[in-house]
């Protein structure tokens, strides 16, 4: 899950179901629950030009760094769906 998933995983689950719910979520990742995805100085850059290159469809750091971990990952070179927009690495973003 990369860094700034969690962050904003953290955030919702607080404002929704309070601070004890919280500390269990970020329990599990401290315990390695959840497997963290840290971006690199490139990933940001790469996010950067995501967020820039589809700002008509709004997406943010969030969602920009899913796709970077797509991209980093097996599923980056396999994963295709239908009608998405071509990725680094010859993968495909919807």
């Amino acid at each position: 899950m990369p860094t700034p998933v969690i962050v904003e995983t953290s955030w919702l689950i607080e404002s929704r179901l309070g601070p004890h719910a919280e500390a269990v979520f970020l329990d599990a990742v401290a315990a390695g629950e959840l497997t963290r995805f840290d971006l690199t100085e490139k990933d940001w850059s790469r996010a950067a030009e995501l967020v820039e290159r589809y700002a008509d469809l709004g997406p943010g750091l969030v969602d920009a760094s899913v796709v970077v971990a797509a991209e980093r990952s097996a599923l980056g070179t396999s994963w295709k769906p239908l009608g998405a927009a071509p990725l680094e690495g010859g993968a495909a973003a919807l």
